[in-house]
């Protein structure tokens, strides 16, 4: 399979699909331009240890829109740790009502992500160089997100604590997870023991969160996969 092309935008609406998620038309189309530019500067810099075009397909494009059902169709996104954009970039093609922010230490990542913007016209969205305790700490962006992600960013605890002060009073976060989510929600709630899914955590020192687990097989590759939902309590 050729990285771009009909048949590989064929698998990613497929994914969406098996998903329940219906793509338009040209995201698949715009996701093929990203994953050349991801590829040709991957040669550079290291943006990626995936190479394998199915599993570019896979494990970054269909597994960041996971969660597209489940989230607000428009607000203020911040992706925590977006690496070479996702899953930020790739809600942002798919939702393009959503006003995105992708943060990231590196400079030369967040370079390619700026250069992914003005390839792609994407509008209402902006990447900013920055560790995320040093976001908190500025005013301007203290309860500003009413969508927080993270992918690959820390532990589940680390992201909690650290993208709060961050979030709107109505806000969701989001932490992808793989097979360690059981040990990671453990870790979260150590005080109180580990909550059944879809309870308050009030009893483990979250006390404005409410938290939920969503479990899913990531398309062709029957990888276990898992959506830590933490919303603000109303």
């Amino acid at each position: 399979m050729e990285l771009g092309s009909r048949e590989w935008q064929a698998l990613i609406s497929d994914g969406a699909d098996q998903l329940g998620i219906t793509l338009q038309e040209t995201v698949p189309e715009q996701f093929a331009v990203y994953a050349a530019e991801l590829a040709a500067w991957n040669r550079k810099i290291n943006l990626t240890a995936i190479k394998a075009p199915a599993e570019i397909a896979i494990k970054h494009f269909i597994d960041s829109i996971a969660p597209l059902s489940i989230l607000p169709q428009t607000g203020m996104l911040l992706d925590v740790g977006t690496g070479g954009g996702f899953p930020g970039l790739p809600l942002k093609i798919a939702s393009t009502q959503l006003n995105v922010t992708l943060l990231d230490a590196s400079r030369k990542k967040i370079n390619f992500i700026k250069h992914i913007i003005r390839v792609l016209r994407l509008h209402a969205t902006d990447a900013l160089q920055m560790r995320i305790e040093h976001l908190g700490r500025q005013e301007a962006f203290q309860k500003r997100f009413d969508i927080i992600v993270s992918r690959a960013f820390s532990s589940l605890s680390a992201f909690v604590q650290q993208a709060q002060p961050l979030l709107a009073s109505q806000g969701i976060m989001v932490a992808f997870k793989g097979r360690q989510v059981d040990q990671e929600l453990k870790e979260l709630t150590a005080a109180k023991g580990k909550p059944q899914e879809g309870a308050p955590t009030q009893e483990a020192g979250l006390p404005e969160l409410d938290l939920q687990v969503v479990r899913y097989t990531l398309p062709f590759l029957e990888t276990k996969r898992a959506l830590i939902i933490l919303k603000n309590r109303r």
